[in-house]
């Protein structure tokens, strides 16, 4: 079924393309098609942005990581679709945005002040960092951070 939009002052109605007017489609009010409609443009828009998962570093775009409502609309927070941990785009975004040793920073920041520990999937964190080539970095952060604790300066 086609559906065309037709507007006026203060109400939208939505047509048939035998004229009859729609009450609904697939069960959803015109209103909630029209959160629809714009939460599947904003997740559009998110297919072109590339986001990783600050937890076990799965890299994909940003609407891999998005969540639709009951009401089908666009969540805030993000998920990861290869561990089950829950974030904020500014920490979806952190490597991309950063870079290495600034995620690095914050990684073990996370680790060590918030103990953050169950949170990481150990496995699949070490094998990508491998992956993407920054390994000397984020152990060396690592190291630093591990000194600094032994030493009480943390």
């Amino acid at each position: 079924m086609v559906v065309v939009e037709m507007t006026r002052p203060k109400r939208q109605s939505m047509f048939g393309r035998d004229g009859s007017l729609v009450k609904s489609v697939d069960n959803m009010t015109p209103a909630q098609l029209r959160r629809y409609g714009t939460s599947m443009r904003e997740m559009e828009r998110r297919s072109n942005v590339r986001a990783v998962c600050p937890w076990c570093m799965y890299v994909s775009t940003l609407d891999k990581f998005s969540q639709l409502n009951a009401k089908k609309e666009v969540m805030k927070m993000y998920q990861c679709p290869d561990c089950p941990q829950r974030f904020k785009k500014v920490d979806n975004l952190l490597m991309v945005d950063k870079g290495p040793s600034e995620y690095s920073e914050w990684f073990w920041d996370q680790v060590f002040t918030f103990k953050c520990y169950s949170r990481v999937s150990w496995e699949k964190l070490k094998k990508r960092v491998r992956e993407l080539g920054f390994s000397d970095t984020f152990w060396e952060v690592w190291r630093k951070r591990k000194e600094a604790r032994k030493e009480g300066r943390v």
